[in-house]
């Protein structure tokens, strides 16, 4: 359910950076953010100015829990690519996460403008399973209190379902 980012091949002088990317790839996916981080650091040293990989880093950051550098990494690859609208949107994740609504709602903004996908009303309607499935995908990340918390720290109108067993 994460959001990252494959490398496109971009020839021989970029193949360690995809391997390790690749490799990183993996290591998140299987819950191991210390291991994917240590491999995104290994791609970025092939490969210092991409942004994917300074956004893929940030993802294992934020699983690590370790929000200044999950920062740094994300405006790294905001300065790289001012149109990569997921670094937009996970800054955004992270400045709700801080409870800073102002900052959170100035890069979702960002987002949506950088995503053609998203940039006006019939678009955001033509593409709302794509925006369905990121907002699935983080929320899966959390538990229903945690949710809660979050989106009621940040001021957004939100209320728990309940199930029968919930109630009782």
């Amino acid at each position: 359910d994460l959001e990252f980012v494959a490398l496109s091949s971009r020839g021989d002088s970029h193949s360690a950076a995809g391997s390790s990317n690749a490799r990183a790839n993996q290591l998140l996916a299987s819950g191991n953010a210390r291991g994917a981080a240590s491999a995104y650091r290994e791609a970025l040293r092939a490969d210092p100015k991409n942004p994917q990989l300074h956004y893929n880093l940030s993802l294992a950051l934020e699983k690590l829990g370790d929000e200044s550098a999950e920062r740094a990494e994300l405006e790294k690859a905001i300065a790289l690519n001012p149109d990569l609208a997921v670094a937009h949107n996970q800054l955004g994740v992270l400045a709700i996460q801080l409870g800073k609504p102002v900052e959170a709602e100035a890069a979702f903004k960002k987002a949506i403008a950088s995503d053609p996908r998203f940039a006006d009303a019939r678009s955001r309607v033509a593409h709302r399973a794509v925006r369905d499935d990121l907002v699935s995908n983080w929320t899966r990340q959390h538990t229903m209190r945690d949710l809660y918390e979050r989106l009621d720290a940040a001021e957004v109108p939100c209320s728990p379902i309940n199930s029968i067993a919930d109630i009782f």
